[in-house]
């Protein structure tokens, strides 16, 4: 985590760097007991503490009967962003998950997004359930958490975040582009310890005049600027750049080894 930060800011001095590291601890703890008392707080509580200062960005494209797609970061409290249900009844709020292993922590994962209406769907039945969303009365908006790693032999695209070449997820621009929902960026502003604004920023009304690198760009673009402004709030301890980019060859043997392995 301490490299990750020198090799984002290395116009930070070491001391600098430290106070980084040390405001990033407290706020994880924070975080996460936020996070769990997700599980109880009341819809008066939660809706004082994380607001939506344009909900009605979502409310007029609902009204054109567009869907949308919002991105999002591991920044601030991104777990109090399942609380925009409350905000309005005129969409339908889905957000994608990978199921976890143990069935315990993956049901409770699931009962805590839903809690105040989020559809929770599994990414690996993506497509056939935002296809039966899309058949919903309601337009609707899916939130992905893009700026998550992902295993090596999915990279399609690379990006240069925070001064490092960075393999990202692609999946959303996909999925946007092939529904033709307009793209949104939310920004999670932290303004004192439980307390935070979120606001949604267009990138595009029309995701098909954007190629797919273009999206994942702009969208890296927005959260790094968040990270620069508070640092200390997004997730470090994430592996993010665990992957290194190969030359055109190196990827040409690691192919043929993977096309090996699936004949075996």
């Amino acid at each position: 985590m301490r490299d990750n930060i020198a090799r984002s800011f290395p116009e930070k001095s070491k001391n600098e760097r430290a106070v980084i590291v040390n405001n990033f601890y407290r706020h994880f703890v924070h975080q996460n007991i936020e996070s769990l008392w997700f599980m109880f707080i009341s819809e008066k509580e939660i809706k004082r503490r994380f607001v939506f200062d344009n909900i009605d960005l979502l409310e007029r494209f609902a009204a054109e009967g567009r869907n949308m797609t919002a991105v999002i970061g591991h920044y601030g409290n991104w777990d109090w962003m399942a609380s925009v249900p409350l905000w309005s009844n005129k969409f339908l709020v889905g957000t994608l998950y990978k199921r976890i292993k143990n069935n315990f922590f993956n049901n409770l994962f699931i009962k805590i997004r839903s809690r105040f209406g989020v559809r929770c769907i599994e990414m690996k039945r993506a497509l056939r359930g935002l296809i039966e969303l899309n058949k919903e009365e309601k337009p609707n908006i899916i939130a992905y958490i893009a700026d998550q790693s992902t295993t090596i032999k999915n990279v399609h695209y690379w990006v240069d975040f925070l001064n490092q070449d960075t393999a990202v997820q692609s999946g959303w621009t996909t999925i946007a582009r092939k529904f033709d929902t307009a793209v949104l960026y939310l920004k999670i502003t932290p303004i004192k310890r439980g307390y935070y604004t979120a606001h949604f920023e267009v990138i595009t009304e029309q995701p098909n005049s954007m190629s797919e690198e273009d999206l994942l760009k702009a969208y890296f673009a927005n959260l790094e600027r968040d990270i620069r402004e508070k640092p200390e709030y997004w997730l470090w301890s994430h592996k993010r750049w665990k992957h290194k980019r190969m030359r055109n060859e190196e990827w040409g043997m690691r192919n043929e080894e993977w096309g090996m392995r699936k004949e075996d």
